[in-house]
């Protein structure tokens, strides 16, 4: 029989589970802030999903993905 968890144990689960993402939050802000600090416009790029969709006042339409941060 399987014996459900505790409500202590599920808050305690959560509680690990942001701390994770908060980690990887703080890694990936640092990682960007690294890239545009060094000009390296790959690596700002490559941090884009290959779908995402960017847009500016700056020019017309969307650009997409890695390669279109890369153009911009």
């Amino acid at each position: 029989m399987i014996r459900p968890l505790s409500y202590c144990k599920v808050v305690v689960i959560l509680m690990l589970l942001g701390q994770v993402a908060a980690a990887q939050t703080a890694d990936l802000i640092n990682d960007h802030f690294k890239h545009l600090n060094s000009h390296d416009v790959k690596g700002l790029a490559n941090e884009y999903a290959v779908g995402a969709m960017i847009y500016s006042s700056n020019w017309d339409g969307a650009k997409i993905g890695p390669a279109g941060i890369t153009a911009v």
